[in-house]
């Protein structure tokens, strides 16, 4: 089921655009002309509607997805017909020319919504999805069934499909077919029993991890609302795990920024359209450039800014992860919730090994994992179906209740502002001792405090507070709890 706001209209869209591909215009001896309807044989139909699916009319120019789910603007009717000449066997270039022409599909914008219909109405605009799926990542009901069947008696899988949520059987058969890759992976990330360097909160670390993970990959429709915060020395996995992601989802379901100015820029909107938004390399002391990056982890839209393209408001499908190298990559409120924040994850020795051989360890899980993946020379795409399917069953097993607030976590203690801490309980002091007919001004509020708009706005409205407009003090804006109807009477300041 797809989200508020989204409408499929595909196929509606390929239906009416289909219908005008099969009129020609034939003249008569007569010199009048009319319009007729041309055949086509099974072969031409797939590919007029191959070709409907990637081609669109953008901006008075076409608009051509066919590879990596990358979209390229501004092509004219040749270099289109050129491109779906590549991508179309069965229909010759005359009639490419006759579909493009007398078929166009006219698009207002274009995004990456993965998981999405082709052609959608998004708040009101249409709206063209260059997300195409890749059928060797595609996991049906059936070929879950069918891979459990290979992996268990008949009856016991019929049984543990069946069930809703995690049984004891289900937990079982999720132990006995756990894949040897994402056990490594999960490994170099979070250590285990066997590591000298693991957090001792490592189990529940791991079973967050794939849970957030199985989500990402199988449940696009579902966005989780919180961010992973993976902290690191340089070379514990955390680039093989964006190689792995690539090759679950497909390269372009995953985007990577580096630090927070990398999605908090003008033009970085662009980036969140993707299925898993990857900020590396994060350490930020800035506070603006934080309350910017916030919102694009839970927030219902995301603001998408183009080079020579209007400025326009869509929905957010991605879901985020944080990397970084160092121990507090920025500071948070204590009562923070989008963040879910693991232990700092040192190399996999002894303290006084040497530097050369605490890599050794993730080096060798780094050349394991890679190996399988599809690009690599000798890939076992048996073992990333292996993955994709055990994930699956994961996903199935997750509530709804883990996508919309993190979990509690180990280490988001070490990242916690003290002093802006200390502010919050002073200003929640402060607030509750206020009478009913008292205003506050928020920007004096903020200035004073130095706690965010963003996060002052809910604390606000948690204590009871509206805003609405003084009429003592020339229709100023302020917040206030008087009731609807009843103004406040006393402007107050508060002193940090």
């Amino acid at each position: 089921m797809l989200p508020a706001g989204f409408e499929d209209i595909t196929q509606k869209v390929v239906q009416k655009s289909y219908e005008r591909a099969k009129k020609k215009k034939v003249e008569k001896d007569d010199g009048t002309t009319s319009w007729e309807e041309q055949r086509f044989s099974d072969g031409e139909q797939e590919a007029i509607k191959h070709i409907m699916h990637h081609v669109v009319v953008y901006q008075g120019h076409f608009l051509t997805c066919f590879s990596d789910n990358k979209p390229v603007v501004g092509n004219d009717l040749r270099a289109t017909i050129d491109v779906c000449a590549m991508h179309t066997l069965a229909l010759s270039r005359g009639k490419i020319a006759h579909v493009l022409q007398r078929a166009p599909i006219t698009f207002q914008r274009y995004a990456y919504y993965p998981g999405f219909p082709r052609f959608l109405l998004v708040d009101g605009a249409t709206c063209y999805n260059t997300w195409h799926p890749a059928q060797r990542l595609q996991v049906s009901d059936s070929q879950l069934k069918q891979w459990m069947s290979g992996k268990r008696s008949a009856l016991v899988v019929a049984k543990d499909f069946e069930v809703d949520g995690r049984t004891k059987a289900v937990e079982a058969f999720l132990l006995e077919t756990f894949p040897r890759i994402w056990r490594v992976m999960l490994r170099m990330l979070f250590g285990n029993e066997n590591s000298p360097t693991a957090s001792p909160n490592w189990i529940e670390e791991h079973e967050v991890f794939t849970k957030w993970f199985a989500c990402v990959v199988h449940k696009p429709l579902d966005r989780i609302r919180w961010a992973p915060v993976l902290r690191g020395a340089h070379g514990i996995g955390k680039g093989t795990f964006q190689y792995l992601a690539q090759a679950l989802m497909g390269s372009g379901s995953v985007r990577t920024v580096h630090n927070l100015e990398g999605i908090a820029g003008q033009f970085a909107g662009e980036n969140a359209l993707t299925r898993l938004l990857v900020v590396d390399e994060v350490w930020s002391k800035s506070g603006k450039a934080m309350e910017q990056f916030k919102p694009i982890i839970s927030e219902d839209y995301v603001q998408v800014e183009r080079k020579g393209e209007q400025r326009f408001s869509t929905r957010a499908v991605h879901d985020t992860i944080v990397f970084s190298n160092h121990h507090t990559p920025f500071t948070v409120a204590e009562t923070e919730r989008r963040w879910w924040v693991t232990a700092y994850r040192d190399y996999d020795m002894e303290v006084d090994a040497s530097r050369e051989l605490k890599q050794a360890f993730h080096a060798e899980g780094n050349r394991l994992i890679r190996e399988a993946l599809p690009l690599s020379p000798s890939g076992n795409q048996d073992q990333i179906r292996d993955l994709l399917c055990w994930l699956k069953l994961v996903a199935a097993t997750v509530p709804p209740s883990f996508f919309a607030v993190a979990p509690s976590s180990f280490g988001l203690t070490e990242l916690v502002d003290t002093v802006a801490s200390e502010a919050y309980d002073d200003i929640t002091t402060w607030l509750s001792s206020l009478g009913a007919r008292d205003a506050l001004s928020l920007d004096q509020v903020v200035t004073s405090s130095g706690i965010p708009q963003g996060e002052l706005k809910p604390l606000l409205s948690k204590y009871g507070f509206r805003n609405c407009q003084m009429k003592r003090e020339g229709n100023r804006k302020v917040w206030t709890k008087a009731a609807p109807g009843t103004g406040p009477n006393t402007l107050v300041t508060y002193l940090s």
